[in-house]
């Protein structure tokens, strides 16, 4: 039977005898109930994770490399503006407004989907004679969508990339302007220091990325073609530009860090994000053919490629699941005219959303209530012994591990989440400790009980180094009480597994690639194979099939012959339950022949139908077959499917009897 390495023990023991007089009564008992499950510190910061402004979970503008829990959706309102005189044009009074509707959604703990909605409003009030651009300019039904994957690397690194898309509605009508099409791409890294330090709940997070930004083409290709200088067309489309949000393609960079807090289950979230953008290409040549002698306008004003950018802001999450933003923007640095508006100078925004889950199935948990009444005598109390259990690589305290007293009628205990216990009154001698952990080997440790002190003692406990593999061997109905054995296909070691009741198997091995064969009186033997990681169960189940009193398919020189034929549904590829049987005898038969190196699956058809038609059938039905065997045990590396179509028929194609014979499954054998 396979067993773990012998656990270390700390210091030779020797057990103690059981206190004098000692005797011990008690009672159970169990109650259970269900009940709603609560609002953890988890659920708050992480299950109802909250949308950006721009449509990704994360902070304001920031995204951070998590996904929120599976199966919830986020139906989240952002809005915000900001009123500037003299902003775009001197002497200008413009005022600034904008809307955000997100809706977000996690299939998968790995993915993050959106679709966000936007809309802008901007005024600009000015003197300027002959402008083209109205008072009041509205950019309504833009929309956005993007995925964003993400991966824990370690418990206090997450890492994400984000794709996303937006479509610009047009200028001068309803429908999407196709060549305006924004697109996105940002590797994402979230630091999380809540792992490593408890007590410090401090994130950091970084967005590299770059966004194609082809929203230029909204302009008309020929406005202000005339102009040489800061004229009133140039300031006409110098606001165009602003209102509609037009700009460049541009290199994205985002740092920002965050402080996710709970308190009496309210979340509270203070953050702080710097974003700076580095633009690219030729911007608006329009403007830039204007401007480019006029000395009026600085040639920073016009040409700068660089944007800088601070958020700072708080999230509340009174409950779980709703959440509230209020943030400020303070524009630190401004790009040119010539790669689109400028960075504001400031701007409030505020935002508020709902995180929920879809299920009708109510989450809940089940509550096992115990209650035990112990009488118990003992000997006079002489002393206690206090205890901390230590992982023996990193020495941070293990919570919850198991301590048991050996040879004294006393209860195990279970740490606190520092790690530590402290024994019951037990009488002055020696006394030992088995001490054990998930993921981790049991360690016995010895030590003595004084007279009226406490003793203290360490237990070091090493990870395990093994991995646990477990399953069930049943007929399909019932369990079978069956052999399970393994074997380690590099060593070529082989291990039995230990067998429990109700045909439950275990047991405890290296990490390594291993071939495992259940097999049982009367039932055909089954094998497959898997990987062995450390720390890690995996779950391999059988399902064995009964015997025959003689086995259908037999070896042969040069193929594996059938009493009976392999045959498929009715015009389908899915075979009918005779041929499930033969194929159990074939896969029966490969298991005790391991001289056989090669079986092919040859699949034939009839003349019917095209013959493009027919090789695609045959080919696919081969590999029926073949996944088949590999489901039922078979190795794959000695498997091939190879179809021939209606090329090979055995007798000509004159009478449905003969286009029957030509329909074949030929399991031809390499020895």
């Amino acid at each position: 039977k396979v067993v773990p390495a012998s656990p270390p023990v700390i210091a030779p023991v020797s057990a103690p005898a059981p206190n004098p007089g000692a005797a011990s009564h008690e009672t159970t008992q169990t109650s259970t109930r269900w009940e709603n499950e609560q609002d953890t510190e988890s659920d708050i910061n992480d299950r109802f994770a909250s949308p950006t402004y721009g449509g990704g979970i994360g902070l304001f503008r920031t995204m951070t490399a998590d996904a929120g829990g599976t199966g919830y959706l986020r139906l989240a309102l952002h809005f915000g503006g900001f009123r500037q005189d003299s902003f775009l044009i001197k002497g200008d009074s413009n005022s600034f407004f904008a809307g955000r509707l997100t809706l977000g959604y996690t299939p998968w703990k790995y993915i993050d989907l959106y679709l966000s909605l936007f809309n802008t409003s901007n005024k600009n009030i000015r003197v300027d004679t002959g402008k083209s651009d109205p008072e009041v300019i509205l950019a309504l039904g833009d929309v956005g969508f993007g995925v964003k994957g993400h991966y824990k690397v370690i418990p206090s690194l997450d890492l994400g990339l984000h794709l996303g898309v937006k479509f610009l509605n047009s200028v001068s009508g309803i429908s999407v302007d196709a060549g305006s099409t924004n697109f996105a791409v940002d590797a994402i890294a979230t630091f999380d220091l809540r792992p490593l330090a408890k007590n410090v709940p401090l994130r950091f997070h970084l967005n590299l990325g770059f966004l194609y930004d082809g929203s230029l083409s909204l302009l008309p290709a020929n406005q202000c073609s005339n102009s040489v200088s800061n004229d009133v067309c140039i300031h006409s489309r110098v606001v165009e530009t602003f209102a509609y949000g037009i700009s460049s393609s541009r290199m994205r960079f985002s740092l920002a860090v965050d402080a996710p807090i709970v308190t009496h289950r309210v979340g509270l979230q203070p953050f702080l994000e710097y974003h700076l953008d580095g633009f690219v290409g030729d911007g608006d040549t329009a403007i830039v053919k204007a401007l480019k002698l006029d000395r009026s306008v600085p040639p920073d004003q016009l040409s700068s490629t660089v944007a800088q950018l601070l958020t700072l802001g708080f999230r509340l999450r009174p409950v779980a699941g709703l959440f509230a933003d209020i943030a400020v923007d303070i524009g630190l640095s401004s790009n040119g005219f010539r790669y689109g508006g400028p960075v504001i100078p400031w701007a409030i925004y505020s935002g508020v959303g709902f995180a929920f889950d879809p299920s009708p199935i109510q989450r809940k948990t089940k509550i096992v209530d115990t209650t035990v009444t112990r009488e118990l005598s003992v000997g006079k109390p002489s002393g206690r012994v206090r205890g901390t259990v230590r992982d023996g690589k990193t020495r941070q305290p293990i919570a919850g591990a198991m301590v048991k007293y050996v040879g004294v009628r006393v209860n195990s205990q279970i740490t606190g989440e520092d790690g530590t216990f402290l024994s019951y009154d037990m009488s002055a001698g020696p006394v030992v400790l088995d001490v054990s952990a998930e993921h981790y080997a049991a360690a016995r440790v010895s030590s003595s009980i004084n007279l009226n002190t406490e003793t203290t003692v360490e237990a070091l406990l090493e990870p395990n180094s093994w991995g646990d593999v477990r399953g069930h061997v049943t007929d399909g109905h019932e369990p079978i009480s069956a052999s399970v054995r393994l074997e380690n296909l590099k060593t070529g070691s082989i291990l039995d597994a230990e067998i429990a009741p109700l045909g439950a198997y275990s047991a405890k091995l290296p990490p390594g690639e291993y071939r495992i064969t259940a097999e049982a009186q009367g039932f055909g033997a089954k094998m497959k194979t898997l990987t062995v990681t450390i720390g890690k169960a995996e779950i391999v189940d059988f399902l064995l099939r009964k015997r025959g009193a003689a086995s259908k398919a037999s070896l042969g020189k040069s193929e594996i012959s059938l009493k009976g034929s392999i045959s498929f549904k009715s015009k389908s590829n899915e075979l009918t339950s005779s041929s499930a049987t033969l194929l159990d005898d074939v896969a029966d038969l490969m298991q005790q022949n391991a001289q056989v190196k090669k079986l092919r699956v040859e699949s034939h058809t009839d003349n019917k139908g095209s013959a493009d038609e027919n090789m695609v059938q045959s080919r696919t039905r081969a590999q029926v077959v073949v996944d088949y065997l590999v489901k039922q045990g078979v190795d794959a590396a000695r498997l091939d499917a190879e179809g021939f179509g209606g090329t090979k028929p055995l007798v000509p194609n004159l009478t449905s009897q003969a286009r029957s014979k030509n329909r074949r499954i030929v399991l031809r054998v390499e020895q």
